[in-house]
């Protein structure tokens, strides 16, 4: 994909734990990516960070009751189809920002 120079979408902070915390960032791509320019395969890569977040989100209405020490109701393929009732909902907005591009030479 970087010799056609296409664009690649990746998450290094991997995933966040339940509680909100942070996990550890998954490097994988990303140690990919920097041996590809390191073995001169491509001439630059550029990183362009984004923030995304939102003001409301699905899981706000169970998530306090886990903090709380409730289970967490398990996902399936039950869950899923019956979550698509909620597409229709105003879950607030979401806010997405693009912050300059940063060239790894």
């Amino acid at each position: 994909l970087l010799d056609d120079h296409h664009s690649l979408e990746f998450f290094v902070e991997g995933t966040r734990a339940r509680s909100g915390k942070m996990l550890r960032p998954k490097f994988g791509l990303l140690n990919i990516l920097t041996n590809s320019y390191f073995m001169k395969r491509v001439e630059n890569l550029y990183f362009v960070p984004i923030t995304i977040n939102y003001s409301r989100v699905l899981e706000g209405e169970t998530f306090p009751l886990e903090l709380l020490g409730e289970s967490k109701v398990k996902e399936s393929l039950t869950r899923i189809i019956n979550a698509t009732r909620y597409i229709s909902m105003n879950f607030g907005s979401i806010y997405v920002e693009f912050i300059e591009p940063i060239s790894f030479k």
